[in-house]
């Protein structure tokens, strides 16, 4: 017995509803032709009028369009709508959902206009687990559209380090993810300065109608291009920074470069290698930089080596006292 798609009985029943030809389109009718249940006709009869479809009944008629209707046909393939599944399945993994990215909702419309059913996917790509951290799911969409509509917002804030709590009108330029937290990055009406909040420091998000103003040096791209992580605090000029790596971890570093800048600029005779970036100085710099503290010494400039000794000695310090 042939089994019919989704996608497949509603063309039949609007094909049927189309060309009557003095035929009683009844739910048994639809049934014997579909080879489906009745709960099913109906709901195929439900999806279509949900897409406008002006489907109406009588004993005498039967099912008929009282108007000109024509159930159109899905504008993907049937290897553009399993591509679709497997990017929605991929945001799933992500905890990619808010109302905004309705994921579930994607897959109901995709299943209504589409050549294939919904699929049920093993897992084939595994990423690591994010937390969905306070403030993401409550604010993410109201900042997505404050930017796109380029409106002001009242936003309260809570400080880490301080625990106070102000409130701003804040312009918002961009939301980015970094290290599975998320942050606004704008400039708080009246100052001149690019500012960075957390999501889950946010404590309440209203709009405003004060003018929004662009500022026209700020670049996503150009923001960030010289930075390792997302911290500008102080001197935010790039500067060049040396660090000679022992011989066993340079081709990690030659494989996975610390910075797109990342140049090898001499090799030693024992084979340690050279490496310059061209960065500004901020803690993620030197907390990557921690991480590989054992096969690698900076050269230049001085101060980034002297804080990094300071903040290998003050971790001795705290690992050796009992």
């Amino acid at each position: 017995m042939k089994k019919y798609s989704k996608q497949k009985c509603l063309e039949i029943i609007d094909d049927c509803l189309n060309n009557r030809e003095g035929i009683l389109w009844t739910v048994e009718r639809f049934m014997k032709k579909l080879k489906v249940g009745k709960r099913s006709i109906h709901n195929y009869i439900n999806e279509l009028k949900s897409l406008q479809a002006p489907i109406k009944f009588t004993k005498n008629k039967g099912y008929f369009y009282s108007a000109s209707f024509k159930f159109k046909k899905p504008t993907l393939n049937e290897d553009e709508a399993t591509k679709l599944y497997a990017a929605i399945n991929i945001l799933k993994e992500l905890n990619f959902s808010t109302p905004l990215f309705d994921l579930e909702s994607l897959v109901l419309k995709l299943e209504s206009t589409s050549v294939v059913e919904a699929q049920v996917w093993n897992t084939i790509v595994q990423f690591e687990q994010h937390v969905v951290l306070k403030g993401w799911k409550e604010y993410f969409d109201k900042l997505f559209m404050a930017i796109k509509d380029k409106k002001v917002i009242s936003v309260t804030y809570q400080r880490f380090h301080t625990k106070k709590v102000k409130t701003y009108n804040f312009h918002s330029y961009l939301l980015k993810e970094y290290h599975n937290r998320w942050y606004l990055f704008g400039k708080i009406d009246g100052k001149e300065n690019i500012t960075t909040l957390a999501l889950d420091r946010i404590e309440n998000i209203q709009y405003t109608d004060i003018a929004y103003e662009k500022d026209r040096n700020f670049d996503a791209g150009d923001h960030f291009a010289s930075a390792i992580g997302i911290t500008f605090e102080g001197n935010i000029t790039p500067q060049k920074i040396s660090i000679r790596v022992i011989k066993k971890q340079v081709p990690y570093f030659e494989n996975q470069p610390l910075h797109t800048s990342q140049k090898t600029v001499k090799v030693y005779k024992n084979g340690d290698k050279l490496f310059s970036l061209f960065v500004i100085i901020n803690i993620e710099l030197k907390l990557l930089l921690m991480q590989y503290a054992h096969t690698l010494k900076v050269m230049e400039p001085e101060s980034l080596r002297i804080s990094l000794n300071e903040m290998l000695q003050n971790a001795v310090k705290l690992n050796v006292e009992k």
